[in-house]
């Protein structure tokens, strides 16, 4: 393939894809990562990787798909009993986060 003057990938839900993530430059052959974010939760999306090689044309892998998980769930943060011991709810009353040792400290507006 050679040198290719950007990569990236399309991705929607649904094989037209619709929105492309990429990054510019000289790139020779190998894998790469891009980040996309503000996708819906739960939500099945198509993507495809891409190139657009040294003379300009466009190269394409096959179309694959992921789905994403289930948004976090609002959490908040109560100091229980003594202040050896913190624990993070959701919303539902789950415990998230509990630390029971080393040091920390707070900050009041």
């Amino acid at each position: 393939i050679g040198n290719c003057t950007k990569r990236g990938f399309h991705y929607g839900t649904t094989t037209d894809y619709g929105s492309d993530v990429y990054e510019e430059g000289s790139f020779g052959e190998g894998a790469y990562n891009l980040q996309i974010t503000d996708l819906t939760p739960e939500e099945t999306y198509h993507y495809q990787a891409f190139i657009l090689d040294a003379n300009g044309d466009e190269q394409v892998g096959e179309d694959k798909t992921l789905t994403t998980t289930t948004a976090p769930s609002r959490y908040y943060a109560l100091i229980i009993a003594s202040p050896n011991e913190v624990k993070v709810f959701d919303m539902e009353g789950n415990v998230l986060y509990l630390l029971t040792t080393g040091a920390w400290s707070y900050a009041a507006c």
